[in-house]
């Protein structure tokens, strides 16, 4: 990203937007693009740090919409505003995290102007740092764990065939729930701090991974599998799951929570990976709190990289909390959809005043919504409620074009 560089985003419907070029000017180099598509062309040549958007016909709304159209596209440019109050413009300022906002009086004064874009820029290279900072220690704690779950798994191997038996012994049955609760969560927090290392990178090194991460060994069953796997880890063992199982086990007459953690680690955890099936088969026999539709597309990419880790973040995210808000009278539904354009995978669940009694902060919400920032043909979406139920319903979206 260049440093020194501003875009101007000027109204072609006026002619005196230019007047904005000689203050900016001082130490800057300053290019004038006119209109929002203009404006997007120059980003596939430079990509600045700052961006100044001129008063456009409409007003501030016009305005702010341009700015949020810049941000989507390039959320790391810092946007300054001209034109309009900062009062006025207060209400839609949060969508749209609008750096600074400067009246055009003020404006063509050139010092208010100037010092906003220098604070824009001394803003960007503080956060530079911040993600630098963050990157190492990101790639150090997720080196710390990364060697956790072989550990774990080699403890596991070294119960040999007896583990299996493991879970009908009292004794036995603490030691394979604390080995097991040990590795769903040490498995998730290893993929989810590879899935925050995209967070500390530049949008263009997050596109070519992606990208590049197009052929390996794994694919979009085996992402399911494994974040549904993580879910249900987080269900059993976490006690602050409990109310949540609670509900599916009045409503669907599934056993007890300790019967279906035996049955779990038992007939799934415990088993080999190339000796056991899907996780799916294992829900539809003994759990059916998820059920799943639809064929899922071809896809395919490293275990290790970065899209596994990506679409897992994103999916056992959707899938916890759609279980976790349960009513648990119907079974939280997982439907891929195939477009001519793009695929997706679908998650829902019914929800009433019990279920949703305590609520969380939308954290996840705000995680998957930054994961993703940094792709374009990528997305969550929230189509709403169908039919007056009180649904919950989310959508990842993946256009065919990025495959």
């Amino acid at each position: 990203m260049e440093e020194t560089r501003v875009l101007v985003v000027r109204d072609p419907a006026k002619e005196n937007s230019e007047r904005l070029q000689a203050p900016i000017a001082k130490g800057y180099v300053v290019d004038v693009a006119n209109g929002i598509d203009d404006a997007l062309e120059r980003y596939g040549e430079c990509r600045y740090a700052v961006a100044v958007i001129d008063t456009h016909k409409g007003g501030p709304e016009r305005s702010l919409e341009i700015a949020r159209n810049l941000r989507e596209r390039h959320p790391e440019t810092k946007v300054i505003i001209t034109g309009e109050s900062r009062r006025k413009a207060a209400a839609t300022d949060f969508q749209v995290n609008v750096f600074a906002y400067v009246k055009r009086s003020e404006a063509a004064d050139g010092d208010l102007l100037s010092d906003a874009i220098g604070r824009a820029f001394n803003a960007q290279r503080e956060e530079k740092v911040r993600k630098q900072m963050l990157s190492m220690l990101t790639h150090t704690m997720r080196n710390t764990l990364v060697a956790t779950v072989p550990a774990i798994d080699e403890i596991v191997e070294k119960f040999g065939p007896a583990r299996h038996h493991l879970v009908d012994d009292k004794e036995g049955y603490i030691i394979a729930s604390n080995v097991a609760y040990l590795r769903t969560v040490m498995k998730t927090i290893d993929a989810m701090f590879d899935a925050y290392k995209l967070l500390v990178r530049t949008p263009e090194n997050t596109r070519d991974s992606w990208l590049a991460d197009n052929d390996g060994d794994a694919t979009l069953v085996e992402v399911v599998d494994r974040a549904i796997a993580a879910v249900l880890g987080r269900l059993l063992f976490q006690e602050a799951q409990k109310s949540a199982f609670g509900r599916f086990q009045r409503a669907l007459g599934a056993g007890s929570r300790k019967q279906i953690k035996r049955a779990f680690m038992r007939d799934y955890l415990l088993v080999d990976p190339d000796q056991r099936g899907p996780i799916v088969d294992w829900l539809r026999a003994h759990f059916s709190i998820i059920q799943i539709a639809g064929d899922l597309p071809a896809m395919r990419f490293s275990s290790e990289g970065m899209r596994f880790s990506l679409l897992f973040a994103v999916i056992s995210e959707l899938v916890f909390n759609a279980v976790k808000y349960a009513d648990g009278k119907t079974p939280v539904r997982i439907k891929w959809q195939c477009r001519d354009d793009s695929f997706g995978v679908l998650v829902e669940n019914a929800f009433d005043k019990e279920s949703t009694r305590r609520t969380g902060s939308g954290e996840g919400r705000n995680f998957i919504a930054l994961l993703l920032s940094q792709l374009d043909g990528i997305d969550v979406v929230y189509p709403g409620i169908e039919g007056g139920r009180q649904t919950f319903r989310a959508e990842l979206i993946i256009q065919k074009s990025i495959n």
